[in-house]
């Protein structure tokens, strides 16, 4: 346990297939250029996005950290819904179980 810290977000959804399942991966993990993450606490949160904004970098709250759970939504609906121990517990046995499958 890493004393990890939760999140709730919400994302907008994404249409690049006509299968749900692949817009909700889309959403969740698609690597489109330049996406970036920046964690402020809320009484830096009007700096940042007005430095953004200066600098012409498109910025916007998806959402606040704090508690035990990991909750991300796609367009409304809740995609996660998870403790931050399970997910840890989860990541930090993942590269295990894939050569534990390659292996075995």
């Amino acid at each position: 346990d890493t004393g990890g810290v939760g999140a709730e977000v919400s994302l907008a959804a994404v249409d690049v297939s006509r299968h749900a399942a692949v817009n909700l991966a889309a959403a969740l993990f698609g690597e489109s250029a330049s996406r970036v993450i920046v964690s402020a606490s809320p009484d830096r949160v009007a700096d940042v996005l007005a430095s953004a904004a200066r600098a012409g970098v498109p910025a916007r709250v998806i959402g606040r950290t704090g508690g035990r759970a990991l909750r991300i939504a796609v367009g409304g609906e809740p995609a996660i819904d998870v403790s931050v121990e399970e997910a840890e517990r989860v990541w930090s046995l993942a590269l295990e179980r894939y050569f534990a499958k390659k292996v075995a």
